[in-house]
């Protein structure tokens, strides 16, 4: 399942990525994965001592994506301890997407792309063949534009349908999607406002531990 989580946030990426254009102070690199996480991923529900893992790549991450992808800070969160009520071990998958700051024409291209995918959430416009359900989103205060999601997937060789729990911001020229292991005994509102929380905690442990250009 984290093969497919991870999977996830690159198809995503492509689709949704975004920057702010309208001014501020860039970010030049990126912290660790577990100061950008830190005690965030205690808030993870029903989990014992969480771990969390994960690099900051620069190779085979040239996306031929509308800007200059840097590097990607690809971290996990897992379960560690005993007294946890998760089943399996992967929570969450976290990943932050550095994108180069003198490049405008692309910050532009993908501000563009951000502002479509929120409309798409306001106004969903999907086609019958699609496989998925629109559970519920909202708007959240992570970076300068953010959302947290829930849709459920559908598959043709199985009556089991899956609920991916996302979210996704964008802060100057840095993007960040996360996406959490659904359980079953979750409650969705709970969830997303899980997620929002998460989101910001995320985005003001950027603005806090990152370098600036």
């Amino acid at each position: 399942m984290a093969s497919s989580i991870a999977a996830a946030i690159l198809l995503i990426a492509g689709i949704v990525v975004a920057v702010n254009v309208s001014g501020g102070r860039a970010y030049a690199e990126l912290p660790t994965c577990r100061q950008l996480i830190g005690d965030l991923a205690d808030e993870i529900p029903g989990t014992d001592r969480p771990s969390i893992d994960g690099d900051f790549e620069t190779e085979d991450v040239d996306d031929n994506y509308t800007a200059d992808l840097e590097g990607v800070l690809n971290c996990e969160i897992s379960e560690s301890g005993d007294n946890g009520q998760r089943d399996g071990s992967h929570l969450m998958s976290v990943g932050v997407f550095l994108y180069d700051h003198e490049d405008e024409r692309g910050m532009r291209n993908l501000q563009h792309d951000m502002d479509d995918s929120v409309e798409d959430l306001q106004e969903p416009d999907r086609d019958e063949d699609e496989n998925y359900d629109l559970l519920g989103w909202e708007a959240t205060g992570a970076g300068d534009v953010g959302y947290v999601s829930l849709q459920e997937y559908s598959s043709t060789y199985s009556d089991d349908a899956n609920v991916l729990a996302m979210g996704s911001f964008l802060s100057q020229n840095v993007w960040s999607h996360y996406t959490y292991e659904f359980d079953e005994r979750d409650d969705e509102e709970e969830i997303l406002e899980f997620l929002a929380s998460f989101g910001e905690g995320i985005a003001r442990q950027l603005r806090s531990e990152a370098e600036f250009v």
